[in-house]
């Protein structure tokens, strides 16, 4: 197999995956145009975290290779994820990586369809439930604090407006 900076391509993938969709992600944040307000407001947040992600994705892809530059990423950044390469005889079943895929699109396609503050306590409580197998006091505990920190934080302190969805748009 070929190698690229001393590591195989098939470790640089998810993080070029990622690169790819962040960079088009940036550009249609930077085509979002506001309705009321300045035509910067519309493009703010998602711009930012369209920023943050590609800073954090360029250091994902450095720290996957084995020079000395990757080398030092991943000693000051993941201590844990030193000298770990793909874990020998273990073995993820498809099943289990389309599942585990699927949960981010479906996560996805809820932002879309009701929106940032409906569809992040839902994530995060079904997350919790069932697949961390939590008890429903406790998944639904954090949710509500969850759901009333990202209100207190971007609703009332930024004042930021959050996207309502298809669903609710009208």
């Amino acid at each position: 197999m070929n190698k690229y900076f001393g590591s195989p391509l098939i470790e640089y993938l998810p993080a070029l995956g990622f690169l790819v969709f962040t960079i088009i992600y940036l550009g249609l944040a930077n085509s979002y145009v506001a309705v009321i307000g300045g035509e910067d407001d519309a493009r703010a947040f998602p711009s930012g975290v369209a920023w943050v992600m590609l800073i954090l994705t360029l250091l994902d892809l450095v720290s996957r290779s084995k020079t000395s530059t990757g080398k030092m990423l991943l000693r000051v950044l993941n201590p844990a994820g030193q000298d770990q390469g793909p874990v020998r005889g273990v073995k993820v079943p498809p099943g289990k990586q389309i599942i585990a895929i699927l949960w981010i699109f479906g996560f996805a396609a809820l932002m879309f369809v009701i929106g940032i503050l409906f569809a992040v306590p839902i994530y995060a409580f079904v997350s919790m439930r069932f697949r961390s197998k939590l008890p429903f006091v406790l998944a639904a505990s954090v949710t509500a604090l969850l759901t009333l920190a990202i209100w207190l934080l971007f609703g009332a302190a930024l004042r930021i407006n959050f996207y309502q969805g298809i669903f609710f748009e009208f």
